[in-house]
């Protein structure tokens, strides 16, 4: 509902939900003050008119209605990602951890072959074999 500055009796009963008899009976007891009377009516204003009779679909009412409905839908919905985001930089870490794991295994395994390999390599010597008759 759009909030106006000026609300005419009929305008004013509209936003307010009351008989216009009501506000007219208002106005005429003093409970309610009048910005001007004019060839077309009164102008109320609308601070006025809110202060004794409450809009009905006040935009603030609204707004804040709607801002209490979101507010703990949003923060479900953040916990929830919260709690996914988590998730996935534990396996991000435990990833990293496994493949440093791999990295350190695959480092000690070309170090041991190296080791064996120099182990199996041939190291008799190139002498002349000698013969088992030693007069021959």
């Amino acid at each position: 509902m759009k909030v106006q500055q000026f609300y005419t009796i009929g305008q004013a009963a509209e936003a307010t939900g009351k008989a216009k008899s009501t506000i007219k009976k208002s106005i005429d007891n003093n409970e309610m003050s009048v910005f001007e009377k004019t060839s077309r009516g009164f102008k109320i204003e609308a601070s006025e008119l809110d202060r004794v009779f409450p809009f009905l679909n006040d935009e603030r009412t609204e707004n804040a209605h709607k801002a209490q409905t979101e507010t703990p839908i949003k923060t479900i919905e953040n916990s929830v990602l919260q709690a996914k985001l988590e998730a996935a930089q534990q396996r991000y870490e435990d990833a990293e951890k496994t493949i440093e794991d791999y990295r350190e295994r695959l480092s000690k395994s070309d170090d041991e072959r190296t080791r064996l390999t120099t182990l199996l390599t041939d190291k008799r010597s190139t002498e002349p074999k000698r013969k088992w008759w030693p007069f021959g």
